[in-house]
């Protein structure tokens, strides 16, 4: 190739045509020669030439056969699925023809079971809610335009006919077998709200059973035995209690006053009055009887109304009164009555004073007080006293010169000198004597802790 040269602008075009062959025949003679050399050297090594075509034809034919056995498959898959589709749509419009005709069999199908009236219809709700005994379920229907609900109350267990798809109420009737009690008191209920009970009567509380105050749904633990109550049910079972009157209270209010207090409403049991108590009662009127040692019997009548509490302030309740005299062996005397103020006792007057034992003190001026306890338990009660006079003394003390001379107070021999006496505060006469000595006389106010009279004897003189 390095012999020609396309370069040259001389040249004409059938010259570069021949050179271009010239090239190929080279080229094409080049690549002999390597394949030639490729296959000495596979034929040293023991191999023979590879040969590229068989194996394109092979992967053609496995490609071939790929693509028909998916179309067959496919084919077949469709079939099937077609086959089961139609199967499923036939059996689906089965199926929904089925459900129309029991829809309208169940659109014409009338329920009948046996209910409670848990509410009647008003003038803003036409409807009347059921309670489905057998069912244990609530319903709300809507009356056909024939059925009358006059004589039909809440409360009331009745037999239904309905259509339920629609909630509409075809008939009712009264349950032959039911029972419904009104103005009902005395009624207990047990610890585990499984029975209401009178003295002849016990009914079964179910878990359906519905209590009712006031318009309110409650349960048995509200009840009292003292509410006035209806019932309704079915054989032995109530369904359904409505407080017709809640109980009322009687409430004593400052029972701390009352002693020894007993209570009685009406004709019952009396009940001890240790505080300030409740007493549930029936609404109505109430007769309330009050005794203790320190009030007079006490009685009154109450109205208690329906859920309401009537209070009674004890301590406004007249207490007993006892006529106290007092005698003494002084006058102008004044009296205290249990530590109070002292006051002066009029002689021509009784003290009044509650029932019981009561600290009595007598004081006056210049005399110790006199303190007794007296019992004023019946109406009229009396205390003797007698005071003594609140004495001060101090000591008189007579000394002389010469001593052992005789000593007279107010002119009483009391002993000779030096002499000591103590004596209440007063003027004392003393007088002082020894014989062949003058006589010694003077007076001593005591009224101090001490006193003393000092003298000097003078000799008597001799003729």
């Amino acid at each position: 190739m390095k012999g020609y040269n396309f370069e040259k602008p001389n040249k004409d075009f059938d010259k570069t045509v021949k050179l271009d062959k010239i090239n190929e025949e080279v080229r094409k003679h080049e690549e002999n020669k390597k394949a030639e050399e490729a296959a000495a050297r596979r034929a040293a090594r023991g191999r023979k030439p590879e040969d590229p075509k068989p194996f394109r034809y092979f992967t053609i034919i496995i490609i071939i056969v790929c693509i028909a056995a998916f179309i067959i498959v496919f084919s077949l898959a469709y079939k099937k699925t077609s086959r089961n589709a139609s199967e499923i749509t036939d059996k689906y419009e089965e199926t929904i023809k089925a459900d129309e005709v029991q829809k309208e069999e169940y659109q014409n199908t009338l329920t009948e079971f046996s209910a409670l009236i848990k509410s009647m219809p008003d003038s803003s709700d036409k409807a009347l809610t059921l309670y489905d005994i057998s069912g244990n379920i609530t319903r709300t229907l809507y009356p056909a335009d024939d059925v009358s609900l006059s004589e039909f109350s809440k409360g009331d267990i009745v037999d239904v006919s309905a259509n339920l798809y629609l909630s509409k109420l075809e008939k009712i009737s009264k349950n032959n077998s039911s029972f419904k009690l009104g103005e009902l008191t005395g009624f207990s209920y047990d610890a585990e709200g499984s029975a209401i009970k009178s003295d002849s009567q016990s009914y079964n509380v179910t878990k359906e059973t519905i209590f009712t105050l006031n318009n309110e749904i409650t349960d048995i633990s509200a009840l009292d035995e003292h509410d006035v109550i209806s019932i309704s049910g079915l054989d032995k079972s109530v369904f359904f209690v409505n407080v017709d009157k809640a109980h009322g209270t009687i409430v004593l209010e400052n029972a701390s006053t009352l002693t020894e207090g007993q209570l009685v409403i009406d004709d019952g049991a009396a009940v001890p009055v240790t505080g300030n108590i409740s007493v549930n009662v029936a609404p109505g009127t109430h007769k309330i009887s009050l005794t203790g040692s320190n009030i007079n019997a006490y009685s009154t009548e109450a109205f208690v109304s329906s859920g309401d509490s009537y209070k009674l302030d004890i301590s406004k309740i007249p207490k007993k009164t006892g006529a106290l005299s007092i005698k003494a062996n002084v006058s102008d005397f004044y009296v205290s009555i249990d530590g109070g103020a002292p006051q002066a006792y009029n002689p021509s007057e009784n003290l009044i004073v509650p029932p019981g034992t009561h600290t009595i003190s007598i004081s006056k001026e210049g005399y110790r007080n006199f303190t007794t306890t007296v019992d004023v338990s019946n109406a009229y009660a009396e205390v003797k006293a007698t005071l003594e006079k609140d004495v001060h003394t101090g000591t008189l003390t007579v000394v002389s010169n010469p001593d052992e001379a005789e000593v007279y107070i107010n002119g009483d021999y009391k002993g000779v000198t030096p002499y000591i006496e103590t004596l209440e505060y007063d003027t004392y006469h003393v007088s002082v004597q020894k014989e062949g000595y003058k006589s010694y006389s003077d007076y001593a106010d005591v009224k101090g802790e001490h006193q003393s009279v000092e003298c000097v004897l003078t000799p008597i003189e001799e003729d």
